[in-house]
């Protein structure tokens, strides 16, 4: 339902606000999603390739370890055993990372974990020991035993024991006595940890797994020999102090960090005139699920009383950003978001990013300026079809002491996707455009929004130069006067819904008979992975019936944002602009919800990657069709 408030006009005596015009309250903040070190490693979205997966862990060197054949965390301290059987000890935050000797030789101990107030070892008949490491050098007392452990960590008060050809045994003190029981598989793995609610497993091959507790959880990989950023082969895993340390088997120890730009963030815009307020956010996402963005607009409602259709979220759609949203036709890790990385970073950031800037509110000028961008080209159509929506629109505020902006274009960040970039979280271009236009203009914040980026790709390979590009063109825009915004704050959202046209359980079977049995295809297992979804669907009775895109308009007074969802592709942005010439409209796709592209008539005929291959791996029901365009136009002109 559309709501709309006359507001009342106020004029005031500073110099920055001549020309009776509006008067508006605004702030601007940004917050961190940069996840931290205790998530150990997240996959990034946007790319199905490399098959093995993109995750963003990193080794970083941080000592020798001393001829160490067996490590675990504990307290704060690294324990470890060399070749002669000797107890070693390093304080993580002894920055010279010194092994000190306390326990003397022993030739049959093999492996070590900590737990309350004691470190307990393994001996190579399966015996386990005990003592304090306050009292070492001392004796072990034997208190258990199981053969055949192989691997041995500890969570909360449990032990958990890779046992040679038994899987993953988990133990508990009951009646002084150590119980064992099997909890899940263990393939082929050499080394354990724990950490939070999660084991962490290296295997003989080099990859890293991680799993949560309960009995016959699944393991999911999350690190693997990439030969750039995890290149080095590790032999053990320990963690303390809430990081995850590998020893490498050249025996020297590494500490494993997110590698990343630093630069990931949620950036929320707060106008207020009178009694209404409108929010506009932009994230460094690939995409998002509807789920999360009505959560995030919940809370917002629920605390400050701001309607969720005044609250406008876009992703920027940097494709080096950890995966945030569901899509079940993708390799195994990159099917689900990591819940930790999705709901205490990314949720409470974008809301902690929208409350500080409706805390910030003060008096501001809004002025629009609009120029062209070349950063772009047409990657799927040629011809007359390529079209590409050249335009930059930019939102000055000006404040008595701050000032900040608004820039939109639409542009994929995309590249590079290569050696050490490619497995590095980044906001791309967008980020490196934002730090030229503060750095360059002195603002205390400069927001992107993602348009219609579906069918444009960067001209230029390099992310920087892109970024840098866009950054001057914004500066030249604002160097000129704006366009003052005038009016009242009115805002809306609505649907559409068109009807899902699934292929017949005959011809979905079918398919995957033409994609089965081609392991280590990337193309061909996702569409497996696809059909077996869709006949779930069939099986379940639960086969979705429509398609919604979703249509979000806030007006700040003669200004107009119109937020699709999904990737709306470049004509999207020039039909609505071209619904009203003389108006200053802009157009955004990525808004609310991001689950496939949002083609047009163009691309669905031709069968390009927009128009067809991508709904498979966006795990979409069925294509969009050919009217679809029309449709959505109709519905957008309905609104104007």
């Amino acid at each position: 339902m559309k709501r709309s408030f006359m507001l009342g006009v106020l004029f005031w005596g500073c110099s920055f606000v001549a020309n009776a015009q509006s008067e508006y309250e605004v702030g601007f903040a940004r917050v961190s999603i940069e996840p931290d070190c205790s998530l150990i490693s997240l996959p990034l979205a946007g790319y199905g390739y490399p098959r093995e997966g993109r995750f963003t862990l990193e080794w970083v060197k941080k000592g020798m370890g001393v001829d160490v054949t067996e490590m675990t965390g504990y307290a704060g301290c690294l324990y470890a055993l060399n070749r002669n059987g000797r107890l070693l000890k390093r304080e993580i935050s002894d920055q010279k990372g010194e092994w000190k000797v306390i326990g003397a030789p022993s030739d049959s101990l093999c492996l070590l974990a900590g737990l309350g107030k004691d470190l307990y070892a393994c001996d190579k008949t399966g015996n386990i020991w005990k003592g304090k490491p306050e009292n070492f050098p001392g004796a072990w007392k034997k208190v258990g035993t199981f053969p055949g452990i192989q691997a041995l960590t500890t969570l909360g008060e449990c032990f958990y024991a890779v046992v040679e050809g038994k899987g993953l045994w988990e133990g508990r003190w009951e009646n002084r006595q150590l119980r064992w029981k099997r909890v899940g598989e263990a393939g082929s793995i050499i080394s354990l940890a724990a950490y939070g609610e999660r084991l962490y497993a290296l295997t003989a091959d080099g990859l890293l797994w991680q799993r949560y507790l309960g009995a016959d959880k699944p393991w999911l990989k999350i690190a693997w020999l990439n030969g750039s950023t995890c290149a080095v082969r590790m032999k053990k895993i320990a963690v303390t102090g809430g990081r995850l340390y590998g020893l490498s088997e050249e025996e020297v120890v590494y500490i494993a960090e997110h590698s990343s730009l630093h630069a990931l963030s949620a950036s929320a815009v707060a106008i207020k005139s009178g009694k209404e307020t409108a929010v506009i956010v932009g994230v460094d996402l690939t995409g998002f699920d509807y789920s999360l963005g009505a959560a995030v607009k919940r809370e917002i409602t629920r605390k400050r009383g701001i309607p969720a259709e005044a609250i406008l979220i876009n992703a920027s759609h940097s494709h080096f950003a950890p995966v945030a949203q569901a899509f079940p036709t993708w390799g195994e890790h990159q099917q689900l978001p990591d819940s930790l990385y999705l709901n205490e970073f990314v949720k409470k950031g974008m809301i902690e990013a929208i409350e500080q800037a409706l805390d910030r509110l003060e008096k501001s000028k809004l002025t629009f300026g609009r120029g062209t961008t070349a950063i772009g080209a047409n990657r799927s159509l040629s011809g007359a079809d390529a079209l590409y929506d050249s335009a930059l629109d930019v939102i000055q505020i000006q404040a008595k002491n701050h000032k900040g902006f608004i820039f939109l274009t639409g542009c994929h960040p995309v590249f590079r996707n290569e050696g050490r970039s490619g497995y590095t979280i980044s906001p791309n271009f967008p980020g490196y455009a934002r730090s030229r236009i503060e750095e360059k203009s002195g603002a205390d914040m400069a927001l992107f929004l993602q348009g219609c980026a579906g069918d444009i790709n960067p001209r230029a390979w390099d992310p920087v130069e892109t970024g840098v590009v866009l950054g001057d063109e914004v500066l030249r825009i604002i160097e000129k006067e704006g366009i003052p915004l005038r009016g009242k704050i009115t805002y809306e959202m609505d649907s559409v819904l068109l009807p899902a046209r699934v292929w017949s359980e005959d011809r979905i079977r079918q398919f995957r008979e033409e994609n089965r049995g081609q392991e280590g295809d990337v193309e061909a297992e996702k569409n497996v992975r696809w059909a077996d979804m869709m006949l779930s669907h069939y099986a379940a009775g639960t086969v979705p019936q429509y398609m919604p895109v979703y249509i979000q308009i806030i007006n700040i007074g003669n200004w107009r944002l119109v937020g699709l969802s999904r990737e709306a592709v470049t004509q999207y942005g020039i039909a609505i602009k071209a619904l009203q010439p003389d108006k200053y409209i802009s157009v955004l796709g990525y808004c609310n919800d991001v689950p496939s592209y949002l083609p047009n008539a163009e691309h669905i005929k031709a069968g390009t990657y927009e128009g067809y291959n991508s709904f498979f791996w966006n795990a979409q029901p069925c294509l969009f069709p050919e009217n679809v365009f029309d449709v959505v136009i109709k519905k957008v002109k309905e609104k104007f």
